[in-house]
């Protein structure tokens, strides 16, 4: 990847659509693309309204590739039992998904690739009969996820806990085995990549309300009628992802074009 498409300079839009489309438009044979960005901060919406505009974009997101709900159980069971909660680096599918984008990247016009979709309400993988379907090669594939280029930190097993999940890993097993994927397995899917999008809150604490809201609206009701159960729980959630969020915050990535979104989930102008 060039130099220029290293920073944010290369995003001329001020909308998250029209941001990630210049980026898209950036290469002249983008191939995979990886973009990465907190939860809760829009990456779904805007790729819908990517899609709309590119329809021969193929988009894959990571968290249909989870470890099915007993795979997960397995991992809980041999290694540490915070495992069981999805989302960590080890806890995706990954042989699945680089046979899913192998068999995108060498299609033929008329080849049917079917693409695994994971139920969150089910907490596990759907079965093959409900998964996507998408046919010929795509122009692009854009893989998007929370972790995306995240790098690993050989120290994350040793520092102090970082909040009340982690004091559950006193020993730093759930936190090692972690960076020990980021360093070789994740590595290697993201040396697939043609080019990544970061796309960067302004703070891990309004990740924290963004996926607050999120989870108001998946349950339809205002977020102020969100139970304290259900807000409880949102808060526990994200504590699984806090240190390598701060950490992609805080520039720990593959290098790719930011995008700086505000609070209220608006692109920032560039700095100087």
């Amino acid at each position: 990847m060039s130099e220029a498409n290293s920073g944010a300079d290369g995003i001329r839009a001020v909308g998250l659509q029209e941001g990630l489309l210049d980026w898209i438009a950036s290469f002249p044979e983008p191939g995979l693309l990886m973009l990465s960005g907190a939860q809760g901060i829009g990456k779904s919406t805007a790729i819908d309204a990517v899609l709309k505009a590119k329809p021969r974009v193929c988009a894959l997101g990571i968290d249909d590739f989870y470890l099915t709900k007993s795979d997960r159980l397995r991992l809980a069971r041999d290694v540490h039992p915070l495992f069981e909660t999805r989302g960590p680096p080890g806890t995706h599918d990954l042989p699945l998904l680089h046979e899913t984008l192998d068999r995108l990247q060498n299609a033929g016009p008329e080849t049917i690739v079917r693409l695994p979709v994971f139920s969150k309400r089910d907490d596990d993988r759907l079965a093959e009969s409900e998964w996507r379907s998408w046919r010929g090669r795509p122009d692009v594939i854009l893989l998007e996820g929370w972790l995306m280029g995240a790098l690993p930190d050989e120290n994350a097993p040793h520092d102090a806990p970082m909040n009340d999940v982690e004091t559950e890993d006193p020993d730093g097993i759930w936190r090692g085995f972690q960076e020990t994927y980021l360093r070789i397995a994740y590595a290697r899917l993201w040396d697939r990549a043609n080019g990544f999008c970061h796309l960067k809150a302004p703070a891990f604490e309004a990740v924290l309300n963004w996926r607050i809201q999120q989870e108001a609206g998946n349950l339809g009701v205002s977020e102020d009628d969100l139970p304290f159960e259900r807000r409880a729980w949102v808060a526990r959630f994200i504590q699984h992802y806090e240190r390598i969020t701060r950490r992609m915050l805080a520039g720990q990535h593959r290098a790719g074009f930011e995008i700086r979104l505000d609070r209220s989930r608006q692109i920032m102008p560039s700095r100087a």
